[in-house]
C-alpha cells in the first residue's frame, strides 16, 4: 500500500452528550464536544453540523469549549457558526416567492385600477420599455395570479427554473417585474429550526451544568487542599471530594432528566453512602460538609441537605 500523505500527530479524548426525544417522539442527538482541538460536532435525526473553534482560553473567553457552549445566552450565534454564517438555515422559498410577485401584482391591479376610473382618463399605461400598455383589468390580473400558482406548484425544486418560467407567463413582465430573481423569498429549513429549538437548547443546558460542576469541584478541591498543611491525610480528603462530586453528577442528572430535585430522605441516603466510601472519618466528614458549602454558594441550594446525617431534615 502507498504510504499516505498524512501521520498520526496526536489523539485526544472528546465528551459525547447522548440526547434523545421524550415522550415516544422520533429524534435524536449526538453532540460530541473536544475542549483540547476546540471541535463541536453534531449528528441528529435531522442533520449534521460540525464548528471548530480556537481553543485557548483567551480566545473563547472562557477555560474550556465545554464552559464557553454552557455561557451562551441564546443559540443563534452558535446555529450560525454550525451552519457557516451566511444563508445558512435557510432555503429558496417557491410559495414565498410567489407570494411576494402576486403582492407586487395587486400593486400594479390596484394603480391601474384607479386610474381607470378617472374621468377622461388616459386607457392606456407606460410600459417598462416605454411603450404605451392597457391598464391592468381583474381579468387579465386573474390569469396572471393563477399562472404564478402553478408554476411555483410545479417546479418548486429548481430556483432558476421557476424564475425561467414566469417569463413565459403573458403579460407577467409588464405588469408583475422584469427582473423576478431580485424579489426571491427564503424560508427557515426543518433542520434549522431542531437545531435551535431542540438541540442547542439541551447541548448548552448539559454543558452549562457539567461546566458549573467542574467550577464547584474546583473551589472544594481548593478549600481542602488549605487543609493540608495541618497535616490531614490528602488521599482521604480526595476520596470525600470524590464522593461530593457524584452527589453533585447525581443531582445534576436528574434535574436535566427533568425530575424534581431530590428529597431531605434521599439526599440523607446519598451523604450516609458517600461517608461510608468515603473511610474517611471526622476530618474526611467536616472537609466534605466544607465542600457541601461551597457547593450551595455555586447555585445547588439542594446540597445544603448533605450537611445531615441520615434521616434528618435540614
Amino acid at each position: 500500500m502507498t504510504p499516505g500523505r498524512l501521520s498520526l500527530a496526536a489523539s485526544h479524548a472528546a465528551t459525547t452528550y447522548v440526547f434523545r426525544s421524550l415522550r415516544g417522539a422520533p429524534g435524536w442527538a449526538h453532540c460530541t464536544v473536544n475542549d483540547v482541538t476546540g471541535e463541536l460536532l453534531i449528528t441528529s435525526a435531522w442533520g449534521n453540523w460540525s464548528h471548530r473553534w480556537n481553543p485557548s482560553p483567551q480566545s473563547l473567553g472562557a477555560e474550556t469549549l465545554t464552559a464557553f457552549v454552557g455561557s451562551r445566552g441564546d443559540v443563534d450565534y452558535l446555529a450560525r457558526k454550525l451552519q457557516s454564517e451566511g444563508r445558512a438555515g435557510c432555503r429558496w422559498s417557491p410559495q414565498g416567492t410567489a407570494r411576494e410577485l402576486r403582492r407586487m401584482l395587486c400593486q400594479t391591479r390596484l394603480v391601474d385600477g384607479r386610474k381607470s376610473v378617472r374621468p377622461r382618463g388616459e386607457a392606456r399605461r407606460p410600459g417598462p420599455d416605454g411603450d404605451p400598455l392597457p391598464y391592468l383589468t381583474c381579468a387579465a390580473a386573474r390569469e396572471i395570479w393563477d399562472a404564478i400558482g402553478e408554476v411555483a406548484d410545479e417546479v418548486s425544486g429548481s430556483s432558476d427554473l421557476f424564475f425561467d418560467r414566469l417569463r413565459w407567463i403573458d403579460g407577467f413582465s409588464e405588469y408583475v417585474t422584469d427582473d423576478p430573481w431580485e424579489h426571491n423569498q427564503t424560508e427557515q429549513t426543518a433542520g434549522d429550526r431542531a437545531l435551535r429549538e431542540d438541540v442547542l437548547p439541551a447541548l448548552i443546558a448539559a454543558c452549562r451544568g457539567v461546566a458549573s460542576e467542574t467550577t464547584s469541584r474546583g473551589a472544594i478541591s481548593t478549600k481542602i487542599g488549605g487543609m493540608t498543611d495541618a497535616g490531614v491525610d490528602w488521599e482521604a480528603l480526595v476520596a470525600a471530594v470524590d464522593a461530593l462530586g457524584t452527589v453533585m453528577l447525581e443531582m445534576k442528572r436528574r434535574e436535566l432528566l427533568g425530575r424534581q430535585q431530590p428529597t431531605s430522605k434521599l439526599a440523607a441516603r446519598l451523604y450516609e453512602r458517600a461517608r461510608t466510601d468515603a473511610e474517611v472519618g471526622q476530618v474526611a466528614s467536616r472537609a466534605f460538609e466544607a465542600g457541601t458549602l461551597e457547593l450551595v454558594r455555586a447555585g445547588y441550594p439542594d446540597a445544603a441537605v448533605f450537611t445531615c446525617g441520615a434521616g434528618e431534615d435540614p
